[in-house]
């Protein structure tokens, strides 16, 4: 069987520095095999140069107090528009909804704009 584009996502990340790693190793495989991932030898030459210094201060961005801290959902547009309340009296949050931008990840995405 052909592995997934992807790699092995049902064992989730034990940290924060091994969810970065995979980021990063993902846009380096559309980078390598995508061919219109570049527009051009200068393109290509700067985006390498990028992920290769990306990949190598990881563990430099990755607060080790919180390396291996459970993830969180992260929703970058999370704002009154998508919570159900019980009434106008109860402001008692019942749903949310309009997640399609939601992911889990690290807390410490939290301290990154989006």
């Amino acid at each position: 069987m052909e592995e997934s584009t992807f790699g092995d996502r049902s064992q989730g990340f034990p940290s924060t520095t091994e969810y970065c790693q995979y980021v990063v190793g993902q846009d380096w495989e559309q980078l390598v095999h995508q061919p219109n991932s570049v527009v051009g030898p200068y393109d290509a030459k700067n985006k390498y140069v990028a992920f290769k210094a990306l990949k190598a201060v990881i563990p430099e961005l990755v607060n080790a107090m919180y390396d291996s801290r459970n993830f969180k959902l992260i929703c970058d547009d999370l704002s009154l528009a998508n919570l159900i309340v019980r009434s106008r009296q109860d402001l008692t949050v019942v749903g949310v909804v309009d997640l399609e931008w939601s992911n889990i990840g690290p807390a410490q995405l939290f301290g990154s704009a989006p």
